[in-house]
C-alpha cells in the first residue's frame, strides 16, 4: 500500500493535510487596467528581478537557453498578476510583495532545489557541485519517510500533494521550510505541465505562493489542534482562511472530497474511504528518476 498515516496519527494524534495546487494560467485574462498595472510592475523590476520572477515557472526555467526578453517578461507578468489579485489591485503593495518573493526565492535557491537531483554531472563549477550534493543529501534525509510528495491530479489537472505530519521524525528549521518549498514547487510544475498552461507554514502560502493553492484539507485533526487553530485563525489572512477546511470521518470525506473533482483512483484511502491509490512511494525514484514536473504515481 502507498504512504499513509501510521496508527497513532489515524487515532487522532496529529492532523493529516492534503494540499491541492490551483491553476497556473499561461494565458491570463487581464482587463486593460490590470494589464497596465502588471506591465508597470514588471517595468519597475531590474532585469535580474524579471529573470527570477519568470523562473518561478518551471517551464521557463528549463527553457532558459532559448528564452528571450519577450518570454521573460511574459512569465514575469504572470507572477505579477497573482500578487495584484491578492493585493486587491493595489499596484504598490503588489510590487512590494513581488520583490519580497523574488528575494525569498533567491535566498531559498529555488532554482538549485529544482535542479539538484537531475544535474549530478560535472557541468558545474566546484561550488555549485558541492551545493547540489548537499541538497541531494538533505532531500534524501528529509524525504525518506514519505512525509510529503506529489500524488495525482484532480479532474482539472491540478496537482494533489499529501502532507503527513506523523511521518515527521526530525525537525531541521531550515530544511523544514526547504522541503515544503520543494514540494510546492514540484506540485506547481506538475500542474503547469498537466494543464499545458491552460489554467490559472500558512505565511509561506500567503506570502510566496499566492493564487496557486485551491484547498488545504486538515483530515482527522485532534481537538487540541482545532483549539490551536482557532487561536491562530484571527491572524491568518482572509485568502488563506478560505483555503482551509477541517474534515473528520468517512462520511465527511465522502461529502467534502468530491469524487467529481478528485478521481478515486488518485486518492489514498486516508483521504477518502473509497480511495484506490495504493502505489508505494519509492523516494529515490521520486527524487532522481521521475521528472520534476511529474507526480510519483503518474504513468
Amino acid at each position: 500500500m502507498g504512504p499513509r498515516p501510521d496508527e497513532d496519527s489515524a487515532n487522532g494524534s496529529e492532523p493529516e493535510i492534503v494540499g491541492e495546487l490551483g491553476d497556473d494560467d499561461q494565458h491570463i485574462a487581464y482587463d486593460e487596467e490590470q494589464q497596465a498595472k502588471c506591465r508597470e510592475m514588471v517595468e519597475a523590476l531590474t532585469d535580474t528581478e524579471k529573470e527570477h520572477a519568470a523562473r518561478s515557472s518551471y517551464r521557463y526555467l528549463m527553457a532558459t537557453d532559448t528564452n528571450n526578453d519577450e518570454d521573460r517578461d511574459k512569465y514575469a507578468m504572470k507572477m505579477a498578476f497573482r500578487y495584484l489579485v491578492v493585493c486587491f489591485g493595489n499596484r504598490t503593495k503588489a510590487l512590494d510583495k513581488l520583490r519580497k518573493t523574488i528575494q525569498f526565492r533567491l535566498d531559498m535557491d529555488m532554482d538549485g532545489l529544482r535542479k539538484c537531483c537531475y544535474h549530478t554531472g560535472t557541468d558545474h563549477d566546484e561550488e555549485t557541485t558541492e551545493k547540489y550534493a548537499l541538497y541531494r543529501e538533505k532531500l534524501d534525509e528529509e524525504m525518506a519517510t514519505g512525509k510529503m510528495f506529489v500524488s495525482g491530479y484532480d479532474t482539472r489537472g491540478c496537482a494533489i500533494y499529501p502532507y503527513i505530519a506523523s511521518k515527521f521524525t526530525t525537525f531541521d528549521p531550515e530544511w523544514y521550510l526547504k522541503i515544503h518549498s520543494y514540494t510546492l514547487e514540484r506540485a506547481i510544475a506538475c500542474t503547469e505541465r498537466s494543464t499545458n498552461g491552460a489554467h490559472n507554514k500558512i505565511t509561506l502560502l500567503r506570502d510566496h505562493f499566492p493564487e496557486l493553492i485551491h484547498h488545504v484539507y486538515l483530515m482527522d485533526a485532534p481537538y487540541s489542534f482545532r483549539v490551536f487553530y482557532s487561536m491562530l485563525y484571527p491572524f491568518i489572512d482572509s485568502f488563506t482562511q478560505k483555503l482551509v477546511k477541517f474534515i473528520s470521518g468517512d462520511e465527511a470525506k465522502r461529502k467534502d472530497v468530491s469524487s467529481e473533482l478528485y478521481p478515486l483512483e488518485e486518492l489514498m484511502p486516508y483521504m477518502h474511504p473509497d480511495g484506490k491509490s495504493s502505489k508505494a512511494l519509492d523516494v529515490k525514484s521520486y527524487l532522481y528518476d521521475i521528472p520534476f514536473d511529474y507526480a510519483f504515481d503518474e504513468n
